[in-house]
């Protein structure tokens, strides 16, 4: 016999409060459930993430001189560079928009 999780989730689910930003909160901790896109990855970099911006950005610095890890470049701050690293070292929920970045990156 088969058991369902829906009455599960709908119990795990029903005492938590959502923001407009697509933060989940259970009890006293937050969990981001926002979708991790191109421009949302800029804004975390602290970067201007409207299109044109992005695409000035990749413009700017294509194509990258090393075939090494994008974090390793010279443009990022130390903390970008730091946040880079950790999202795909850690395969992180970041790591898809990094990857992506990264091949927009060093394409020639």
């Amino acid at each position: 016999m088969q058991t369902s999780v829906a009455p599960i989730l709908r119990k795990s689910y029903s005492s938590a409060g959502q923001d407009t930003q697509g933060i989940m909160v259970f009890g006293e901790r937050p969990m981001d459930i926002s979708r991790k896109t191109l421009s949302t990855l800029f804004e975390q970099l602290g970067l201007d993430n409207d299109a044109a911006s992005i695409d000035a950005f990749i413009r700017t610095h294509v194509p990258l001189d090393t075939a090494g890890p994008i974090w390793a470049e010279a443009f990022w701050s130390a903390s970008q560079a730091a946040f880079l690293k950790e999202a795909l070292e850690e395969d992180a929920d970041w790591a898809e928009s990094v990857d992506l970045l990264s091949e927009l990156l060093h394409k020639a």
